[in-house]
């Protein structure tokens, strides 16, 4: 049986962005980040749920311990995004861990 429900609707995206310094943060770079994000959901007519954007202002990439990501990805292990688009360049170690949970 095929699953009509799903096949019409919008694939539900969320969205993460980091900034690791508190000038980013200040020079208001993560809200650039998101808006870029934000706009690239809109052109492709992805839903982006309330509560869905994910910001960590002047976290340190240099640890994969980010509130937000840490938030993100229960939201991700609970199969309830589609997609996931991400502005900052995930670092290596947090691939290797996505990989082997």
């Amino acid at each position: 049986m095929i699953d009509t429900d799903s096949k019409l609707r919008r694939q539900r995206v969320a969205i993460y962005a980091r900034v690791s310094s508190s000038k980013q943060s200040e020079d208001g770079t993560i809200e650039s980040q998101v808006n870029l994000l934000i706009d690239y959901a809109k052109a492709h007519d992805f839903e982006i749920p309330e509560g869905w954007i994910f910001q960590d202002n002047g976290v340190s990439g240099s640890t994969i311990q980010r509130p937000a990501l840490d938030n993100l990805r229960d939201l991700v292990a609970s199969g309830s995004a589609d997609i996931v688009l991400i502005y900052h360049p995930i670092q290596r170690q947090l691939g290797l861990q996505v990989s082997d949970n």
